[in-house]
């Protein structure tokens, strides 16, 4: 489950309106040193959101330390709620820097409290009708360094950009500093940074588990299951490496399937003695053919019996629960204006953001009804929407999986919608997005009804209340063992894009066909543990194809 720093829910709840005019001709955007602010005042055109100052956070004017001159800016957090981050920011008029290359950079020091801490620039830029072009918010590459150091981010402005947004980020306790700030045009060959890829790209990706194991007592058996990814729409896994070492464990595993296209991976570890040094570590390649939504209709009226394969998720549930008064009236709403099915899905989406940029204060459990007024994460803003087209007539389902354009997550969801003469619309429910291509993430859960039952989605070992039942390691009641996540402080997940395929429709579905059969094949074939390892096809950095002949050739 993402936490409340995932990348995701950061763009939400920062959406800024523009505040500066800048002349066309400038390379020089902005430049900030702060000698002209008051110590002890909030920087001139910054600002403290006010769920961040309810939270323990202060942002002031200081001239305790400085990269130059008297004056920094100091971001401080001291007894806040656990779990947030501090957040400073300012916006810019994007007008003027349509089609350019733009640089964010600031000298930062961070004196964190804490591992898990650190400071992040974030940079974004906002679009028309809320759609978010570029973000990076250094995310996979945290400042944690008490000396100053100038940081950058760049990133390219869409040609309909309206707005700018900027600012640093502080994890949890501590304080962070920044001066000399400056935003200026680039020469468009500057490299960008982070990661972030908000466009479909069909090839080859590859999702990636990595843990420690702490071993508190001696343990006869101890069991953990992790869904494996989906053989489902455009993705089809290829490959699957699982290695524990040192390799001094007594271990099985077994696949169990569905239910649907679900497969979970059942990892038993015998005998064990109390230990820290064990370390587990899987991936698995997967191909993900083109997304084609030019079969969906561009109006649906709402059918008078929905189809066997849709009506179970028209229910209500303790995670998505459709009945609430609250959620019903919105509902009711939505199919008082929209009734078209494609209109009430955009007019959900369309009101599920402004329910979460309004949202303040810390949820208990990410079930939808908390997500009406308190803020979360991916996982509530999907329980959320996935309850309002229930409660709007119509069904919906949740589904589980590694987004390509975030870094680390522990599992990202979003919401597939019914529309009639199309099937099950995907849409991202956290950025208010549809269509969203499948190459977006490696999916992994696609959740049953049954597993938003609060008796399975319930809080539990490495799962908050309302995360579906399924959708990540589950650990069982009383684990014996426990994992920590070492892909980026305490993740354990993580896809990524290895290399992008250009094909015919044709030779998509050959190869699809062909892959689909070859992975059905493996999951029934009972894989064993061999020297610490099950080997199904090779590890991601030796498959070199680029090209579908090829690579039905390698494997």
């Amino acid at each position: 489950m993402p936490t409340r720093f995932s990348i995701v829910w950061i763009a939400l709840v920062i959406f800024l309106t523009a505040s500066t005019a800048l002349g066309a001709q400038q390379s020089i955007v902005l430049r900030n040193d702060f000698e002209s602010d008051r110590v002890g005042d909030t920087p001139k055109g910054w600002l403290l959101p006010k769920p961040c100052a309810k939270a323990g956070y202060a942002l002031s004017v200081t001239e305790a330390s400085s990269a130059s001159g008297k004056h920094s800016v100091e971001l401080r957090g001291k007894s806040v709620d656990a779990g947030m981050f501090g957040n400073c920011m300012r916006s810019i008029d994007a007008t003027a820097l349509r089609g350019k290359r733009v640089r964010f950079s600031a000298q930062v020091r961070c004196e964190p409290d804490g591992d898990a801490g650190g400071a992040m620039l974030w940079f974004r830029v906002d679009r028309a009708d809320r759609e978010m072009g570029f973000f990076d918010n250094m995310g996979d590459r945290p400042i944690r360094s008490s000396e100053w150091k100038r940081y950058e981010i760049v990133g390219d402005v869409a040609s309909d950009a309206e707005a700018i947004a900027l600012g640093m980020m502080l994890l949890g306790e501590g304080k962070a500093m920044f001066d000399d700030v400056l935003v200026e045009v680039v020469d468009p060959a500057t490299p960008t940074t982070g990661k972030q890829q908000l466009e479909g790209v069909p090839g080859l990706a590859v999702a990636l588990y990595e843990a420690k194991l702490h071993v508190r007592r001696a343990t006869k058996s101890a069991t953990f299951r992790f869904p494996l990814p989906l053989a489902y729409r455009d993705q089809t896994p290829l490959t699957f490496n699982l290695r524990l070492e040192p390799d001094v464990v007594d271990a099985r595993v077994r696949i169990t399937e569905g239910p649907g296209p679900n497969r979970v991976l059942e990892l038993e570890l015998r005998d064990v003695e109390p230990r820290d040094d064990l370390v587990l570590r899987y991936e698995s390649v997967v191909l993900v053919a083109p997304t084609a939504f030019d079969k969906v209709p561009a109006t649906a009226p709402y059918p008078e019996t929905w189809p066997e394969e849709a009506a179970p998720w028209l229910a209500a549930t303790w995670c998505c629960d459709a009945k609430d008064e609250r959620i019903q009236a919105i509902g009711a709403s939505i199919r008082a204006e929209a009734k078209d099915v494609r209109a009430a899905v955009d007019l959900v989406l369309k009101r599920s953001q402004d329910i979460f940029e309004k949202a303040q204060g810390r949820v208990r459990t990410l079930t939808a009804v908390e997500a009406l007024d308190k803020q979360g994460s991916c996982t509530s803003c999907a329980n959320l929407v996935a309850a309002l087209l229930r409660a709007s007539g119509i069904p919906a389902r949740i589904l589980a999986g590694y987004p390509l354009w975030s870094g680390p997550l522990q599992t990202h969801y979003i919401v597939e919608a019914y529309v009639p003469g199309f099937g099950w619309y995907p849409v991202e429910s956290t950025l208010g997005r549809a269509a969203w291509p499948n190459c977006q993430q490696v999916n992994v859960s696609l959740v049953p009804i049954e597993h938003e039952a609060e008796a399975r989605a319930g809080q539990r070992p490495g799962a908050a209340g309302a995360v579906p039942f399924l959708t990540l390691t589950e650990y069982g009641e009383k684990p014996t063992i426990s994992f920590e996540g070492t892909l980026k402080d305490y993740c354990d997940h993580e896809a990524r894009q290895v290399r992008t395929i250009d094909a015919d429709a044709a030779a998509w579905k050959q190869t699809q066909d062909w892959a689909r059969a070859r992975w059905a094949k493996w999951l029934v074939s009972k894989p064993e543990v061999r020297g610490g390892r099950v080997q199904f096809g090779p590890r991601h950095e030796a498959l070199t194809a680029k090209s579908l002949v090829e690579l039905r050739a390698e494997l």
